[in-house]
Formats: C-alpha cells, structure tokens, sequence
C-alpha cells in the first residue's frame, strides 16, 4: 500500500516538523508514529487517561511501542471521569482540546490517527476543519491538526500496519465492538 497516494495531503510532504501524536497505544496511532519516522519528523508522543475502561490496557501498549520506537510517552491524567464502555461523545475534541497545554513547539502539528468512520462525527475532515479553527485562536495557524488516515478505513489502516512490519503484538485495539490484545499468545481477530 503506497501511503503517498492514499492520504490526503494536509501539509507539506518535504518539510520534516515537530509532531505531537495523540497517541493510545493502538493500531492507529501506532500506524501514525510510523509514517511520521518515515518523514524524518521530530516525534513527541501524548497519551491520556481520562477514566477509560481499558486504560492500563492501554497505557501498557503505549508504554511498549514507545518503547520500541524509543521514544518518550508524555501523559496527561484525569481523575475523577467515569467513562462508559463503547462509543465516548466528545473524545477526540477533548482530547485534542487537552492536548493545546502539551504542544511542546511553536511550529508544527498536532497527529491524531482517526480513520473514516460514518458514524462517528468526530472522525471526519469537518470536525478537524472545526477543531483547526480552535487551534489557530491559539497558535495562529502555527500548529496544525493532521490526520494521515482520515480518508482510510481500518482495513487499510492495519494492512499498511502489516505491509511496514509495525509491531501489532504490542498494540491494544478495541474495533467491531471486541476488545482484543494482538499479542504474541493471542490470535488476531
């Protein structure tokens, strides 16, 4: 799968920038920190807690991928949230909301790695329309919002995975409503 082709092109492709990767410890923003080393980008990883279900679940992937990648995993925590399993209204706006006090440049872009998902609004190229306006009240458009995989499914997502050789037994995924671990002792479903 030849990435160049597939995603939109959202910002400059020959200039390498300071990235900060909303990053969960799953196929997405595993996927994300890939294609942002392969541009010879300057990576910052961020991951949240905020009450989710699965969070040590999660923070352990993104422990070990960012440890496989050698990079430093940043956390914000939030006490107090009680976060209902499934679909969580509102999560990429408070998340990239949040991530405004974390941007540890002047110039560059803030990386989520949300996927087209019809029934999810706030995975769409408007929301991150909406969402950019927000950004540049702050940073004067000196911070961008990208989503390399904004216009692929989760198929393509994972097959780009494969095809790089991106460590999936270390990510935790929830997808088609399963929770699964691709682990080394775990097939994947």
């Amino acid at each position: 799968m030849d990435i160049q082709k597939t995603t939109t092109p959202i910002y400059n492709e020959e200039l390498s920038m300071d990235i900060l990767i909303l990053f969960s410890g799953g196929i997405d923003s595993t996927a994300c920190i890939n294609y942002f080393i392969k541009r010879n980008d300057k990576i910052n990883l961020l991951y949240f807690n905020y009450g989710q279900p699965n969070e040590q679940l999660e923070r352990k992937a993104a422990t070990d991928v960012a440890n496989y990648y050698n990079l430093e995993l940043n956390i914000i925590s939030i006490e107090g949230g009680n976060v209902p399993d499934g679909m969580i209204p509102g999560r990429n706006a408070f998340i990239l909301s949040l991530s405004l006090l974390k941007v540890p440049f002047k110039n560059g872009g803030v990386v989520i790695g949300i996927h087209d998902h019809a029934i999810y609004s706030d995975c769409s190229e408007s929301f991150i329309n909406l969402m950019q306006n927000i950004f540049n009240l702050y940073h004067d458009g000196r911070i961008k919002i990208l989503a390399p995989f904004a216009h692929w499914d989760k198929g393509d997502i994972i097959a780009y995975a494969k095809a790089e050789k991106i460590p999936l037994e270390l990510v935790y995924s929830t997808s088609l409503e399963k929770t699964f671990y691709i682990g080394k002792d775990n097939n994947e479903k």
